[in-house]
């Protein structure tokens, strides 16, 4: 019979946070990754900077109760994992962080460990312990499978459980026991306190895992009724109808015909009881680490010239290229060792804007990379690894292409100019400097965008999943097509970011303060005319003045347009209310202009052209 071993990771954000081990691999991953970007002293060694961590790990023996929290669209910042420490205080998952924090503090009177989720991070923990029981239990390892909503009783729409096929591997370790001892041994030095459970399908084996008491549980079909019907991965609006019914327990469950069921409950309901019970198979899907493509070469003698460097590195990248041409990938980071004669070694690496095997452009790239760093001593072994690959992009080739590149699938055509453009002034410029624009949900126009590295496939990735997450919550607007749409010709839309004329064409870093004009003033114009006697304003002190004072000059309104009102959300921090307005001076200008609620100070924010 087929058996299937589940592990839980109970609370997996915390144990993550507190797994050394984790937080080391983690850290030296993007570490790499921002090395090619650092400064480098005059011996070419590069320097680490303090924020090259993710996050630093916590010191179990500190004793401090964690919170880690998530911002939710309707209830703000919400506690999504808290330690033991922190729940014995009275901390609860769902709780306001501002109030478990209070709550935190005051009971244990240290200040609590307070951290925003990661669930990227989250994601690729999870993945490298997956890697380690591939190497040690058995290559068929797949992490838990999600549905398109949480189920009921989970907190974090991610995966926290792995799946392993213990098909012709039991045997290998003597009986199941030994297997789960074997587990815990592989899990124990990285901090982890998973709780296993063997039966014979997967659904089975996740239930006692989640729900059984039992720690290390070996399949017995009686257990199976006694679990509450949340093992079965369903729906709270299902739990909610079934407990309703009185009905508690898978055991409650399967008395009832499944006929009705499906008719009052769904579908989706006999489908998990089926798969419990080991009618119907569910399908793993193993992970696969992503392949290693590393080519390593021992020069004849130490040397540092240029020339011989170049030549062996361009004999390591044909390598490189023929083993990511077999699996039809292109190098997205390139990551370069020099082994020197002073037992020191020389790194750096190579972000691309987009996949390819293009050799001219990688030895391009990594001729850069060398000319500008400073080589202490001769090298004596040359190690070339691509850290990152991608699929390549598949286009038509002609009839009578020849051209290796072709071949390849990368032609550089008109749609590959812009990409190796961004690698060749990223490779000298360094990641940071060679930035993209993105669109934002923050109302504060100073943080309606974010910047990130047009080469930093991680970190557009990262920031991809949480636009995602975030439109997901959002209504979709409607279309703005008149003649599809059903709204009246004319009535009322409100304003939309996309509207011309909207939006100042610069937009300050940060505002300028005003100073309002509310007395008699003179102005003198440019030319021989007369000074100009300005107003005495009449106006009450939060309406917009007749004029302002900016840079020694007193600017007169001729015309405004507003106001429009911008405010912060109550959960993202102290509230932020600022009345905006569209004005033109008396010198021909138009300036985007604020007044800050509660304290009526005035400020520039912009100017339109």
């Amino acid at each position: 019979m087929k058996q299937l071993l589940c592990i839980w990771l109970r609370n997996w954000p915390i144990q993550r946070l507190l797994s050394r081990p984790l937080n080391e691999s983690l850290r030296e991953l993007q570490r790499a990754d921002l090395a090619a970007d650092q400064p480098t002293d005059p011996i070419g060694k590069t320097s680490t900077p303090l924020h090259a961590a993710p996050e630093r790990a916590v010191n179990p023996t500190q004793g401090l109760p964690i919170l880690i929290w998530q911002s939710d669209p309707r209830r703000g910042r919400l506690v999504v994992a808290c330690c033991r420490r922190a729940a014995a205080l009275g901390v609860r998952l769902g709780m306001p962080i501002a109030q478990a924090t209070e709550l935190a503090n005051s009971k244990s009177g240290v200040t609590a460990w307070i951290t925003q989720h990661d669930p990227l991070l989250d994601d690729l923990a999870i993945r490298a312990v997956a890697e380690i029981l591939q190497q040690h239990i058995t290559p068929m390892v797949a992490i838990e499978p999600l549905d398109a909503k949480p189920w009921a009783g989970q907190v974090l729409h991610q995966s926290d459980s792995l799946l392993l096929d213990l098909s012709g591997v039991v045997h290998l370790f003597g009986d199941l026991n030994q297997v789960i001892q074997s587990i815990h041994g592989q899990l124990r030095p990285l901090g982890l306190r998973p709780k296993i459970a063997i039966a014979h399908g997967v659904a089975a084996a996740w239930a006692h895992a989640h729900f059984n008491p039992q720690e290390d549980f070996i399949d017995d079909a009686t257990a199976l009724n006694a679990l509450p019907v949340q093992a079965l991965r369903i729906a709270p609006e299902t739990v909610h109808t079934l407990s309703r019914l009185g009905v508690r327990q898978i055991g409650d469950l399967l008395r009832l015909p499944r006929s009705g069921l499906s008719s009052r409950l769904g579908k989706p309901l006999v489908k998990r009881i089926a798969q419990v019970l080991g009618e119907t198979d569910e399908p793993l899907s193993i992970h696969h680490a992503d392949a290693e493509h590393v080519s390593s070469m021992e020069l004849e003698y130490p040397t540092d010239d240029q020339c011989i460097l170049m030549h062996r590195l361009e004999h390591l990248v044909d390598e490189i290229i023929a083993s990511l041409a077999a699996s039809q990938r292109g190098a997205l980071r390139l990551a370069c060792r020099l082994d020197l004669t002073d037992h020191s070694q020389l790194d750096f690496n190579i972000g691309l804007f987009a996949p390819t095997l293009n050799k001219k452009h990688l030895v391009c790239l990594i001729g850069a990379c060398v000319e500008t760093r400073r080589i202490p001593a001769n090298v004596t072994r040359i190690t070339l690894s691509v850290s990152l690959s991608g699929s390549l992009r598949t286009s038509q080739s002609g009839l009578f292409d020849n051209d290796e590149d072709d071949l390849l699938g990368d032609r550089p055509s008109g749609d590959q100019s812009l990409p190796r453009f961004i690698d060749a002034i990223s490779g000298r410029l360094g990641r940071d400097a060679v930035l993209g624009v993105r669109r934002t949900q923050d109302p504060l126009p100073e943080k309606a965008f974010q910047l990130y590295s047009l080469t930093d496939h991680r970190g557009r990735q990262n920031m991809q999943r949480r636009l995602k997450q975030r439109s997901s919550t959002n209504e979709p607007e409607p279309s703005t097509d008149r003649a599809n749409s059903d709204v009246p010709r004319h009535s009322f839309r409100p304003p939309r970011v996309t509207d011309a004329g909207r939006r100042p064409m610069v937009l300050l870093p940060h505002p300028l303060p005003l100073t309002a004009v509310t007395v008699a003033t003179k102005q003198k114009p440019p030319g021989n005319h007369p000074p100009i006697q300005l107003p005495v304003q009449s106006l009450p002190v939060h309406s917009l003045p007749v004029a302002f004072r900016l840079g020694g000059r007193v600017h007169r309104i001729v015309r405004h347009r507003g106001p429009e009102r911008i405010e912060t959300a109550w959960w993202s921090g102290p509230t932020i209310r600022r009345d905006y307005y569209q004005v033109e001076t008396d010198s021909g200008r138009r300036w985007w202009i604020f007044r800050t609620l509660g304290d009526c100070t005035w400020s520039l924010h912009g100017h339109f052209g």
